[in-house]
């Protein structure tokens, strides 16, 4: 059926619906299903949503199709179940806004393949109301939890592979969680800490989705940091630009080599004069080129949920 709907459109208090078939149709307001049951089969496939869509309070029991579907806007499913009974079908589905599923009991099965979703616009602070369930907004733990659900709806499916790409925005909503939190100072010690290790996580290789950046990026260059500090902590050397001695860079070069073996020997730099700086920062320099190989073996293992 092709039908187009200009004005905002509402459909409710349907119960035990056989089919709907609402494909291939085009929707240019706001669309509301609020308490319907979907008994059978739920057609939106080749639809346009052009504004925010939401279904709250309704079951789907039978096939649920969103083939080639448009969301231009938000879509939510406050208060729906998807009964056991029920196969939702996501393919070649276009959220080009966002998704939410975080109030969405979810007992059937969701069918995913490749759909356009990325990491869209969320609102970090949560109003409450009389009528928050037709709100179109989608607030950041929503978010986080919507992605968290279609990563484990992709491991069920054992799709690995889009499992990862939804653990990576996943950690993305999370991540900006805490800068919310930290705009606010929102439990602050805690917040911080987790603040670090996901800005690590992020700058080591993107959340375990890139080992070139671990091996070749993070891990040379944190290790080079490092080395500089022991080396010029030495009496032998000294921070400068000019003049380079081409012996002394040979001897640097081999310096740093055995410096990015995290079990060098702790006598590296002893013809250098060394202090305690120099076993300080040789200290520090060697947990961080660990933790970057550890980093590059967890992304080479990506794939491995």
């Amino acid at each position: 059926i092709k039908c187009e709907f200009n004005q905002k459109t509402s459909f409710q208090n349907c119960n035990k619906t056989q089919c709907v078939f609402l494909n291939n149709s085009s929707f240019f307001d706001f669309v509301i299903f609020d308490t319907i049951t979907f008994s059978k089969t739920a057609d939106f496939s080749h639809t346009f949503f052009c504004k925010p869509v939401i279904f709250n309070n309704c079951n789907f029991e039978g096939v649920t199709s969103f083939v080639s579907t448009v969301f231009f806007n938000n879509v939510k499913f406050p208060n729906s179940t998807f009964e056991n009974t029920s196969r939702i079908f996501f393919r070649e589905t276009k959220f080009i806004e966002g998704i939410d599923l975080s109030d969405t009991l979810i007992s059937g099965k969701i069918h995913i393949y490749d759909i356009l979703l990325g990491f869209f616009k969320a609102q970090d602070q949560i109003s409450v109301g009389q009528h928050r369930y037709f709100n179109p907004t989608i607030y950041r733990r929503n978010q986080r939890e919507t992605f968290r659900i279609l990563k484990n709806t992709q491991k069920s499916n054992d799709n690995f592979f889009d499992a990862v790409q939804f653990s990576k925005l996943e950690t993305q909503a999370y991540f900006a969680e805490l800068k919310f939190s930290l705009r606010w100072q929102v439990n602050l010690p805690t917040t911080l800490v987790d603040f670090s290790i996901f800005s690590l996580n992020y700058l080591s290789n993107n959340h375990g989705t890139s080992w070139p950046r671990a091996a070749f990026l993070f891990t040379p260059l944190v290790g080079f940091l490092f080395f500089y500090f022991s080396i010029i902590s030495t009496d032998n050397y000294v921070f400068s630009f000019w003049p380079i001695i081409p012996n002394n860079i040979n001897q640097c070069i081999s310096y740093y080599i055995e410096f990015m073996i995290p079990t060098h020997p702790l006598n590296l730099l002893e013809s250098e004069i060394p202090n305690a700086w120099t076993k300080f920062w040789d200290f520090i320099g060697r947990i961080f080129i660990s933790y970057g190989i550890y980093q590059t073996i967890q992304a080479f293992r990506k794939y491995k949920l």
